[in-house]
């Protein structure tokens, strides 16, 4: 049996796996194959430009742990600490070259399979594998390896499992194409004795708790989940506490299933998803939940005793997830207000204050029936606080929310100074809250514009989001449902004209009259969603020209609901316009133009009143008029239901 030497020669491919009598396999700790297009594409290249030379070429250093081996055939056997990505992707290369021979009719390289892929026992009653993922992705891997062909479809369960199938792919098709230029016999003898490995197997066990540390803060960067995933699987080892163990094999899939399914998979994604739940389980400091991980190292370390509650953060993991999932996807939801309630709050454009309420309401209550009020005051709470931008990055009640959270989850249904902590309280707490910080009349400012303000609604965030909902209510007066999903959705590049998108009725280029808007082009009434089609020959014509061209469109090319009142807005503004008026003098279309947005505004804003009313605030507004040409620089005027 050969030995790894400890002065760290470079090893080519075969020495590493010594000619066929070593095996690997990559710990559970670890994370998923992460390595992507560019990366495979870079390691391609070191490949086809090595093999126009005669040297081997330095690939990477390799860590791994000796394993004790019960082999009967003295198979040599290593965990993977640092290097597997590497390892993996030549694995799978390898693969594909093995394939390739099949399917061209080529002699395989006799070496390839037993060395690096599978072998036969002495006794011929088992296959040993060379090479092993963790559990959550050797499933997939291993087909892949058996048949690189095999449909995968509804078998990726998370990005790693992605990148799977997608160098596989990758390899199949560059091994096909002319690009290499080269044959398959070549490919593989520069691949397995050119490429060079540094190789380090400490005889120490000591040694891992070090190299875990290096494998966290090395290479492609970690997001914290996977941090927190591995020091999971460590602290169950060191502390030899298999149900932890078994906790984070059979859920981090799931986990990471929940979080693909609605494209939470950066490590952005995952860190904001390890944060909310940190906030809610843990700790509703928010600057203590951007370091999870060391945090979660110094609240539970290796010595203590407190794996149960470990093993209850695995389990709060698992179901957070799942939320999410509901959340972007309503996948499983079949209460039907619940999920018109979590349609609505999974398009809005920013949840980040309120995810970590989501989250406790999910873990804690089991009922849609105790949910839907709890998250329809959530989602009302989010845009009339969020959204509308009545919160200051100076004070964002962040922390409060956050606390709220924190302690819905933590109390329920027990008591804390006297006080019950149940759904009601949170009700009662949430509405609090709005009436502290977003009354009926602060939403209002906030969705106009004063004569001297400098503002563009263009550049509003939740502005496409708030004119759906504005559609969607259209939609629900004739009997239909909203369709949030259709007109929030991406450019589709397949009809890229039906694309629905955010227009000035006022157009910004308009200059026919040489009219000063004075700001009118800026204001929420000025915005209408509609499709690119039927905008397209109409875009930079003055107001009066636009209406009457939508209006006409209306039979031949149904569009959205609220272009089909402009048309008798502007008319009515006209009218009043020149009752008031003799002639029409200098200043009559700008007069029209502003008085048409008035009236326009005045159906936006009354509707946001409408949609999202919280009952149960001080001094509610029950309609708002607005009059831009009053002389009065705030040009709203409100009537509240208690005079």
């Amino acid at each position: 049996m050969s030995t790894i030497e400890h002065n760290l020669e470079l090893l080519t491919l075969k020495q590493v796996f010594a000619e066929g009598k070593r095996s690997f396999s990559i710990p559970d700790y670890q994370r998923g194959y992460s390595w992507e297009e560019d990366q495979r594409k870079d390691l391609l290249k070191d490949i086809e430009y090595g093999m126009n030379g005669e040297h081997s070429h330095y690939t990477g250093t390799l860590v791994a742990v000796r394993k004790d081996s019960k082999d009967n055939d003295r198979l040599e056997e290593f965990e993977i600490v640092d290097g597997q990505q590497r390892l993996t992707t030549l694995i799978i290369l390898l693969s594909c070259i093995a394939h390739a021979c099949k399917r061209m009719n080529a002699p395989e390289p006799e070496d390839l399979r037993h060395c690096f892929i599978e072998q036969e026992t002495e006794d011929r009653k088992n296959i040993r594998r060379k090479f092993i993922l963790s559990d959550e992705q050797d499933s997939l891997f291993r087909e892949k390896v058996d048949e690189p062909d095999s449909d995968s479809s509804g078998k990726v369960k998370n990005k790693g499992d992605q990148n799977i199938v997608d160098a596989f792919d990758q390899f199949k098709k560059w091994l096909q194409g002319p690009e290499n230029g080269t044959s398959l016999s070549e490919i593989y003898k520069y691949v397995t004795n050119k490429l060079g490995f540094l190789m380090y197997a400490p005889d120490d066990k000591r040694e891992i708790g070090i190299m875990f540390e290096v494998i966290n803060n090395r290479g492609k960067p970690l997001s914290e989940l996977e941090k927190v995933k591995n020091y999971l699987i460590y602290y169950s080892e060191k502390n030899d506490v298999q149900k932890l163990k078994d906790a984070v094999k059979d859920k981090w899939p799931e986990i990471l299933g929940h979080l693909n399914s609605c494209n939470h998979t950066s490590n952005d994604d995952e860190n904001g998803f390890l944060r909310n739940c940190w906030i809610v389980f843990q700790d509703a400091k928010k600057n203590k939940s951007f370091n999870v991980y060391d945090n979660l190292k110094d609240r539970f370390p290796t010595t203590g005793s407190d794996w149960e509650q470990l093993e209850e953060f695995v389990e709060f993991l698992d179901k957070s997830a799942h939320t999410y999932r509901k959340l972007y996807t309503r996948e499983g939801v079949t209460e039907d207000k619940e999920k018109e309630c979590l349609t609505r709050l999974g398009h809005q454009p920013v949840l980040a204050s309120v995810l970590p309420l989501i989250l406790a309401i999910f873990n804690r209550e089991t009922e849609p029936s105790t949910r839907v009020p709890l998250l329809q005051l959530i989602e009302k709470l989010n845009f009339r606080f969020y959204g509308t931008g009545i919160a200051s990055r100076s004070d964002s009640k962040q922390g409060e929310l956050f606390r709220l959270a924190h302690d819905f989850y933590n109390h329920h249904p027990k008591t804390r100074d006297d006080v019950l902590i149940n759904a009601s309280w949170l009700e009662e707490r949430l509405r609090e809250f709005v009436n502290n910080n977003a009354k009926d009349k602060n939403l209002i400012k906030h969705l106009t514009l004063d004569i001297d303000e400098s503002g563009d609604y263009y550049h509003w965030s939740w502005l496409k989001y708030f004119l759906a909902s504005y559609e969607g209510n259209l939609e629900r007066k004739e009997g239909s449902g909203e369709k949030l999903e259709q007109y929030l959705a991406e450019r589709d590049p397949q009809h890229p004209n039906d694309f629905y998108h955010l227009e000035h009725i006022w157009a910004v280029a308009d200059t026919t009259k040489k009219i000063e808007d004075k700001g009118n082009k800026r204001r929420l009434g000025n915005f209408i969603l509609l499709k690119e089609r039927v905008n397209q020959s109409m875009q930079d014509k003055p107001p009066e020209e636009k209406v009457i061209a939508y209006f006409r469109n209306i039979e031949n090319a149904p569009d959205t609901r609220m272009i089909r009142e402009l048309k008798c807005l502007f008319d009515k503004a006209k009218e009043e316009i020149e009752i008031e008026r003799e002639r029409k003098t200098k200043g009559y279309w700008y007069e029209v133009y502003a008085r048409f947005l008035d009236l326009h505004e005045e159906k936006y804003v009354n509707f946001a009143l409408d949609r999202w009313r919280v009952e149960g605030i001080n001094k509610p507004v029950k309609e708002v008029t607005l009059n831009s040409l009053s002389g009065s620089n705030e040009i709203y005027r409100l009537k509240y239901e208690v005079e």
